[in-house]
C-alpha cells in the first residue's frame, strides 16, 4: 500500500519525492497494517488526551488503567498490553472513573462510548467494512467524539488511505506552506475553522492525491521540515 501511495503522490507532485526520502509514513508500513488494533482502546485514549498536554494524558491514562488492574491479567508480559473492556468500565461509577484524573464530562464520555461498544454499535466487522463517511457519522454521534477525533481514528487506527481532515491545524498549515503561503504572516490568517487555507484550497490541493489523501495529509504534518 505505502509503495503504491508514494509512487502515486510523486506522479502528481514531484515534491513528494524529497519528502518520502526524508520521512516514512509508518502507519502504512506492512508490519503496522498487520498489527491487531484495539479500536476501543484507541478511542478511549483519544478522549482522555483531549485538551491536555502529552505528559498529562499519559499520566491520566496510566491511572485510568490502574483502576482495573485487579481484573486484568497477572502475567507481566500481558499487563503491558492490558486495557479494560467496555463491560469493565461500565461496572465503575462515574466518580470512580473521575478519580483517575478525568473531568466529570470525560468520565461521562468514556462511559457512553463503553455503552455504545457494549450495545454492538461498534464491532470489528463494522470498522473493517463500513465506508469512511459512515464510520465518522456513527462516531460523532457519541458524546466526546467530534469530526477531528473520528478522522484521526480513521487515519491512525483503521489505517484508511483516503481521509482528508479539514479541521486539523497542522494539515492546514502544511498545505499553506505547500502552496507557497507565508504561514507566519498573521495577515493571511482567517478566523474560524479554516485558519491557514480555505476548504476550497484543501479540496483542490488534495484532489490529485486520491485515493491516498491520508498519506498526503501525513506528509503535510512534516512539510515544514523541507
Amino acid at each position: 500500500v505505502l509503495q503504491a501511495a508514494i509512487a502515486h503522490l510523486i506522479s502528481v507532485d514531484r515534491r513528494f519525492e524529497q519528502l518520502s526520502q526524508t520521512y516514512i509514513p509508518k502507519p502504512w508500513l506492512d508490519e503496522n497494517l498487520d498489527e491487531d488494533m484495539d479500536h476501543f482502546r484507541s478511542l478511549v485514549l483519544g478522549i482522555l488526551s483531549q485538551q491536555v498536554s502529552g505528559a498529562a494524558a499519559r499520566s491520566i491514562s496510566r491511572k485510568f488503567i490502574a483502576l482495573f488492574e485487579e481484573a486484568g491479567p497477572h502475567h507481566e508480559a500481558l499487563q503491558n498490553h492490558f486495557f479494560p473492556t467496555p463491560s469493565m468500565i461500565l461496572e465503575k461509577d462515574l466518580l470512580t472513573l473521575k478519580s483517575a484524573g478525568l473531568s466529570m464530562r470525560k468520565a461521562e464520555y468514556v462511559s457512553g462510548l463503553a455503552q455504545a461498544f457494549q450495545d454492538g454499535q461498534f464491532t470489528d466487522e463494522f470498522f473493517a467494512t463500513a465506508p469512511d463517511t459512515q464510520i465518522v457519522e456513527r462516531l460523532v454521534s457519541i458524546r466526546g467524539l467530534g469530526p477531528w477525533s473520528a478522522e484521526m481514528f480513521l487515519i491512525f487506527s483503521l489505517k484508511r488511505t483516503d481521509c482528508l481532515s479539514y479541521g486539523d491545524i497542522g494539515i492546514q498549515r502544511g498545505m499553506a506552506h505547500w502552496l507557497g503561503k507565508d504561514v507566519k504572516d498573521k495577515r493571511t490568517h482567517s478566523k474560524g475553522k479554516f485558519k491557514y487555507v480555505s476548504q476550497q484550497e484543501m479540496d483542490q490541493t488534495s484532489e490529485a492525491w486520491r485515493p491516498f489523501r491520508s498519506i498526503g495529509c501525513w506528509f503535510m504534518w512534516r512539510v515544514n521540515g523541507i
